[in-house]
């Protein structure tokens, strides 16, 4: 349809043949030992750098760098900051246990309540020793 009613055939006049059908647009592909996102973004997050911090010395990542910026900035009263740093503490924190006191114990069947108690000490204390002798 070149009557001008198909609008993706008449997209681009000065190039009538610049996309032909079933011929790849990148034949070659992408070329061997070119970086992808992932691995440059990981490669620059653990880059290593030397600050000055209350007159010491350290290496730090560029995470924790990119961490403590944002924090002073908080700190400054800058509310995109804050509401950023809340969200990565609340998206990494370790979880608290829910630790409710209550537990369930299944004793199998033919065994009393007793025997599968000291069958439960034998395997912590089995379990203390073994990580003794590693």
């Amino acid at each position: 349809m070149t009557d001008g009613t198909d609008p993706i055939e008449d997209f681009d006049p000065l190039y009538p043949n610049r996309f032909q059908k079933g011929k790849s647009g990148n034949p070659k592909g992408r070329p061997c030992g070119a970086k992808g996102m992932k691995s440059i973004v990981q490669r620059v997050a653990h880059e290593t750098h030397i600050i000055t911090e209350n007159g010491e010395r350290k290496r730090v990542s560029t995470v924790d760098l990119l961490l403590k910026t944002i924090q002073c900035e908080a700190l400054k009263g800058n509310l995109k900051a804050k509401i950023l740093l809340d969200e990565l503490r609340e998206k990494y924190s370790p979880q608290e246990a829910n630790n409710t006191g209550y537990g369930c114990l299944l004793v199998p069947e033919g065994c009393t309540l007793e025997t599968t108690l000291l069958r439960v000490e034998d395997v912590e204390d089995d379990e203390r020793l073994r990580h003794r002798l590693t």
